[in-house]
């Protein structure tokens, strides 16, 4: 009896042995397992980071393209200005009495229409029918009873075909030729605002 116990308790023994050496190689296994695990948790990680700065990468180029777009867009504008005034003509003198002439001046008034505004409207009509008319803006002073008085007033200018310029007043529908200096601008004003003494300040031409 006491073999048989023996004998049993050997086998036991032997269960016991392989059981928890299974055990022991599945511990190995899970852990091999986990460590897999971290570590592809660690790379996917990297790779979220890796994903972040390429993302961020792509956002700063994106803002780079769109400045640059946007500086391509003023450049596009500008050539087209600079394009659309070469394709403007000179009048001839003809021309400009025919423009002056059909030019849909309106009544001035001081609250709402003035020189400012019929000096860009010729402008604008000239530009439709094909001319190069600029837009001029003054500023000048004038001496009144010893005292001076800060004025501003607005009028068209133009280099004919022939290469002579005019000063064009739009209120009126005129235009007397000069050059485009201060001291024609000067006598202009002058016989405009009936012979004041007119001091140029300085004087702005858009075309």
């Amino acid at each position: 009896m006491t073999q048989k116990i023996k004998v049993v308790f050997l086998v036991a023994c032997v269960f016991l042995s392989l059981f928890s050496i299974q055990v022991l190689n599945r511990n190995i296994a899970l852990e091999a397992e986990k460590k897999n695990l971290l570590d592809e948790l660690g790379l996917e990680k990297g790779r979220g980071k890796n994903l972040d700065m390429i993302l961020l990468q792509y956002s700063l180029e994106l803002v780079d393209l769109r400045n640059k777009n946007s500086e391509l867009e003023k450049n596009v504008f500008s050539l087209k200005s600079s394009i659309e005034k070469l394709s403007l003509r000179r009048p001839t003198e003809s021309d400009l009495r025919s423009l002056l002439f059909e030019f849909p001046r309106r009544t001035y008034d001081e609250q709402v229409y003035v020189c400012i505004h019929f000096s860009w409207d010729l402008k604008q009509f000239s530009r439709i029918r094909g001319y190069n008319i600029s837009f001029i803006v003054v500023n000048y002073e004038v001496l009144n009873t010893g005292s001076v008085v800060g004025r501003g007033h607005a009028l068209n200018g133009a280099y004919l075909s022939d290469g002579s310029w005019v000063w064009i007043e739009p209120q009126a529908g005129t235009f007397i030729r000069g050059s485009l200096s201060s001291s024609s601008l000067s006598m202009v004003l002058k016989n405009t605002f009936y012979g004041q003494v007119i001091i140029l300040t300085h004087f702005v031409v858009v075309w």
